[in-house]
Order: structure tokens, then sequence, then C-alpha cells
């Protein structure tokens, strides 16, 4: 597999690279799995993607229970509580997450 850098995803990639001290990347725009920093840059992408579940975690109530919406401004909850669809979402990116985890360290 590759990954290659153009206009759209650009800033996304300085984002994760000022974050990953590990990764860096090529000047080319372009980094394969054969790469020797591929580890680290899909690492990178799930310690950003990481940052989330710690956001969720850290607003999150002691009963665990979860709002629709978090205030942009200081992490209250806001909207409906107790949604399917929220609890659901969570989980199914905790599922993918976890898959990619697997994957990556099968290399």
């Amino acid at each position: 597999g590759y990954f290659q850098m153009d206009e759209v995803n650009k800033a996304w990639i300085e984002l994760i690279q000022s974050k990953s001290p590990n990764f860096v990347f090529t000047p080319q725009g372009r980094i394969t799995s054969k790469d020797k920093d591929w580890v680290h840059f899909i690492r990178a992408i799930q310690d950003h993607g990481d940052s989330f579940f710690r956001r969720v975690k850290k607003h999150l109530p002691e009963n665990g229970s979860m709002n629709e919406q978090f205030s942009r401004w200081n992490g209250s909850a806001l909207g409906a509580r107790d949604l399917t669809w929220s609890y659901a979402s969570f989980l199914s990116a905790l599922r993918a997450r976890n898959h990619d985890i697997k994957i990556t360290l099968k290399r």
C-alpha cells in the first residue's frame, strides 16, 4: 500500500507530523508500505485518532453515558442523551482502531 500527500490532505499530514517526532514525511509526498518509516506513519495516524478517544473519555461522566455532542468551549455534554447511534459510532470506531492495530503489528 501507499499514501500520497496532495493539496487536499497536506494540512492534515502536517498536523500529524507536528505531533509525531518519529515520523517525517518524504519530500516526494509519498510513502509506501515498503518504506522504513511506514510503521511510524501508521502509528502517527493511530495516535491522532486515539486523541479523539482520549477527548471522549475526558468528558464522559462517571456513569459512562454519552450525549449527542460536546460543547466546543468547555467539553460539557450537549444535545440528546443516550442515543444508540452515539454508542454505536464509538464502538465502531474502537473496533476499526483495534483492527488497524492488529494489521500494523503483523508487519
